[in-house]
């Protein structure tokens, strides 16, 4: 009666170890899954403010006849926010007539 009982307390140690070993993949997968899900947000957060920033540049032009000489002008003129401590705004006036460059850089 002895042998059949330490084989049942074996067979419950490796259901114990397969569960926890389960247990541990699935945390490791919402964990990978949600950094990947943060990295998409964080990504598509940056496209939106290029494609806000430039549509604000052209309906400046529109309505004043030239572009805006400096990042805060702009700003100052649309209803535009974002993070600053996530993204740098690199703006870059060509000429009064000619569509400035602006690039949105995602800091570490």
């Amino acid at each position: 009666m002895v042998y059949f009982q330490a084989k049942k307390k074996r067979y419950i140690n490796i259901k114990v170890f397969i569960s926890v070993i389960a247990f541990i993949v699935i945390i490791m997968l919402c964990v990978y899954g949600s950094d990947s899900i943060l990295k998409q947000n964080l990504s598509i957060q940056q496209h939106t403010l290029e494609n806000a920033l430039h549509n604000s540049t052209i309906q400046y032009y529109a309505l004043n006849g030239y572009y805006p000489d400096n990042l805060n002008e702009l700003l100052s003129s649309s209803v535009i926010s974002y993070n600053k401590s996530k993204f740098y705004i690199d703006y870059q006036p060509v000429a009064s007539n000619i569509m400035p460059e602006i690039t949105v850089i995602e800091r570490k």
